[in-house]
């Protein structure tokens, strides 16, 4: 029972801690210098609660336990607005008005708080039903061409390798097309979204990195690194947040999650016939296979759609949407810093895992097939 108390108090803690330290990477991020609060973890109850006259801003302990970290953040933030409101209205243009008005607006604007999360009152289910929702894209122009795209995906699954390929391929494609048609300046309504998956690690390998490369050269999408945290277990973690329209991040993540999953299985296959490697020519292995998936997908949008030039038109949208998603991209991460890998590849491995990337051919759809085993679901988002 005491040792069992023990962890508590430590998991406790830890939650504390990394609220704190969340609290002040979004002060730098956001360049919002606030005076460091008290932070309280409650037992239940509202989500959070800024209290200005004891400078305590309080998180509900069952939010951080029943939701991932990214909801847990925009919950932080929301309350953050709240302190800035009341004890930095010199940063404000306007007055600071009623609790929820065009100060704590303007307040959330600076701070990076999601819409959904800027009401009085924050449904955290019917936020993620909404996102579902408009994800699918019901109700939408778009949503019979968002229904193809995962019936494509979802052909990932057929016994034709040849039919399995040119689905993924197809799907790239409408992808990129689809990307074109949302971004149509006259439209009323742009939106980007982004999912965040755990990688289950403190670092981050190089192949995972040459990974988010990939994923960034074949689809419409941007691809962070970055740390997070698992409050029920108390354990860090380094992320991937994939960030681009609800189509293009689904499959974004849809092929990192399949790469992740067979560079393990490649491996295991070829490791006794490639003898007793080190880990630097294993690194280069894993590197290897993403470089010859990569090349088979090139391979696959050409025999797909053909090697077909834009027209001026097209260029134009093109330079127009990655615009859009570059200004998504730096709300989210004002202060983003791009890192290079350094070193160089070890061929022995490297060749016989772009060899491997060749080679490999969808097997699965969306979600975790018969076997439960290519693609497990919900790794951590």
């Amino acid at each position: 029972m005491k040792s069992f108390k023990s962890r508590e108090n430590q998991l406790k803690e830890l939650r504390s801690l990394y609220l704190a330290e969340s609290w002040a990477n979004t002060c730098h991020q956001c360049e919002v210098e606030l005076e460091t609060p008290v932070f309280v973890l409650t037992g239940g109850g509202c989500y959070g609660s800024w209290q200005a006259e004891s400078r305590t801003l309080s998180i509900s302990e069952e939010l951080m336990l029943a939701w991932p970290w990214t909801v847990v953040e925009q919950v932080l933030r929301h309350e953050m607005a709240h302190q800035l409101v009341s004890e930095r209205p010199e940063l404000l243009s306007g007055s600071a008005g009623c609790c929820h008005g065009a100060g704590f607006k303007e307040a959330c604007e600076l701070l990076r708080v999601e819409l959904p999360y800027r009401r009085a009152r924050v449904n955290l289910r019917r936020i993620v039903e909404d996102a579902e929702a408009w994800r699918k894209g019901r109700d939408s122009p778009f949503s019979r061409i968002f229904s193809r795209v995962e019936k494509l995906l979802a052909l990932a699954g057929s016994d034709n390798p040849h039919e399995a390929e040119l689905a993924l391929a197809r799907a790239q494609e409408l992808s990129i097309k689809y990307h074109l048609e949302r971004i149509d300046p006259g439209a009323k309504e742009v939106r980007h979204v982004r999912t965040r998956l755990l990688l289950h690690r403190r670092n981050v390998a190089r192949w995972q990195r040459f990974l988010g490369a990939m994923i960034r050269e074949n689809f419409p999408v941007e691809v962070i690194l970055l740390h997070s945290f698992d409050a029920a277990s108390g354990m860090f973690s380094m992320a991937v947040d994939i960030l681009g329209r609800p189509e293009n991040v689904k499959v974004g993540e849809y092929c990192w999650r399949f790469i992740e999953n067979h560079v393990a299985r490649l491996w295991q296959r070829d490791r006794v016939s490639l003898g007793r490697l080190s880990r630097s020519q294993r690194g280069g292995y894993f590197v290897g296979v993403v470089q010859g998936f990569s090349d088979k997908m090139k391979l696959q949008r050409e025999a797909a759609s053909g090697v077909e030039r834009k027209t001026p038109e097209e260029a134009a949208l093109v330079v127009l949407a990655d615009h859009c998603l570059a200004e998504y991209v730096q709300w989210c991460y004002p202060r983003l810093r791009t890192t290079v890998a350094r070193g160089g590849l070890n061929r022995v491995g490297y060749v016989s895992g772009r060899a491997a990337g060749r080679e490999l051919n969808f097997m699965e759809g969306m979600t975790e097939g018969p076997t439960g085993t290519l693609l497990p679901r919900g790794r951590g988002k």
